[in-house]
């Protein structure tokens, strides 16, 4: 047993110190103090400047210069130069013109202590942005690009977005749009195009939205409509008491006419939207007003919500106030008809016999009266909603706009 135990303390003795010595060097701490020591020692030595025999001295002009000091200057010189080329004006790229364009990588440290014109490289390599900077952010002037070198922005920036005036560009670098930023949404004024180029939409904008008074282009670019925009929507409520000839003035696109002995019908094929009347001398005079509009819409933004269907209409808008069945009168039918005739097969067809002397006003003589469809009424801001669908709780199909009248009443 004591043998054993001697053996034991023997080994262990050999073993501790190199097991001690291990943990030593592989200790950070210590390995960064061996290395802070030997780097204070050799710049002790090379920034020691008094010299100690002639031969530590360069002759210079008649004057002997200490080689310890020359070195110590050389020294300071090259770690200024290589501190000025790194962090305040790195090596260069120039353009055909001869100016001097400093080029960096979107994550280099260098960037981020510079200011001016520059350009940056994206993480792949290509020059994604050539514009200004300021503390490392893109601000200023500058160009944004895709990496086929296509232009996807260009105009002011902000703290690294876009903020001021500027266009954006779909892919081929077609204008997308041309107005006011704000952190990278449309904010004020503005142009909106398609990807085919023509004008969509002239106005104000807010969150990247069409908010406020506009004017919506045809495919064309031909004017169609002005009016009042709220959420990137059409304020078609607006169109309700207007007169005749006032919806002439705003709107200037395809329109056609449908009556009958009650209701005349007139239908604004570019805006998807219809309004009626009741028929009488004074129709279309202009004298008339509009007391019912229709959207030929598979969905509505309302009191905050996107609804496409009766549970949506439920959450936005709590219990309908009237719910049901119902066969279709003749704007209806019309609405129906409008929208089976753009292909939206969304309701069954439905039959109309109409007079079709002109070619943008017909009379109609008989529809499917029959036709069964499902209601849901809400009353919201002084107006009534009536969504059409064509099954119980189901999608919506079209919807209707009124006056509240019971809300004018108690005024």
């Amino acid at each position: 047993m004591n043998f054993f135990q001697v053996l034991l303390m023997t080994i262990k003795s050999k073993i501790t110190p190199m097991w001690t010595r291990v943990k030593l060097w592989t200790n950070l701490s210590f390995i960064r103090s061996r290395i802070l020591t030997k780097a204070r020692s050799f710049f002790s030595n090379v920034l020691t400047v008094k010299p100690r025999h002639k031969k530590d001295y360069y002759p210079f002009f008649g004057w002997l210069v200490s080689k310890r000091l020359a070195f110590s200057v050389m020294l300071g010189i090259g770690v200024a130069s290589l501190y000025y080329l790194t962090f305040v004006n790195p090596i260069s790229v120039f353009r055909g013109d001869g100016d001097a364009v400093r080029t960096y990588s979107y994550s280099s440290l260098p960037l981020r202590f510079t200011k001016g014109n520059v350009k940056i490289k994206a993480k792949s390599g290509y020059v994604a942005y050539e514009g200004n900077v300021e503390k490392g952010q893109v601000t200023g002037a500058g160009t944004l690009y895709s990496p086929d070198r296509e232009v996807v922005y260009m105009g002011a920036f902000q703290s690294n977005k876009y903020n001021g005036l500027g266009k954006e560009y779909y892919p081929g670098q077609i204008l997308k749009y041309n107005g006011s930023f704000v952190d990278n949404l449309y904010e004020g004024e503005g142009s909106l195009y398609r990807k085919n180029g023509t004008k969509e939409y002239e106005g104000t904008f807010s969150l990247g939205m069409k908010e406020g008074k506009g004017i919506l282009f045809d495919s064309s670019s031909k004017e169609i409509y002005t009016g009042n925009f709220s959420k990137d929507q059409l304020l078609y409520s607006d169109l309700l008491g207007k007169k005749t000839t006032d919806i002439a003035e705003c709107y200037k696109g395809v329109r056609k006419v449908y009556t009958d002995d009650n209701f005349f019908v007139v239908h604004l094929q570019d805006i998807n939207a219809l309004y009626t009347g009741a028929v009488g001398e004074d129709s279309l005079d202009g004298s008339v007003s509009i007391d019912s509009v229709y959207v030929l819409k598979h969905g509505i933004y309302i009191n905050g919500k996107n609804c496409s269907d009766i549970a949506d209409l439920e959450e936005a808008l709590g219990d309908p106030v009237y719910e049901g069945n119902s066969t279709v009168t003749m704007p209806e039918a019309v609405a129906i008809k409008a929208l089976n005739d753009s292909g939206d097969t969304f309701f069954d067809p439905i039959e109309l016999t109409l007079d079709e002397s002109f070619e943008d006003a017909s009379t109609v003589e008989n529809f499917e009266s029959e036709f069964l469809l499902y209601l849901y009424s809400y009353r919201y801001e002084n107006l009534v909603y009536t969504f059409y669908t064509n099954e119980k709780y189901g999608a919506i199909g079209i919807y209707q706009i009124e006056k509240d009248e019971t809300a004018v009443q108690t005024e």
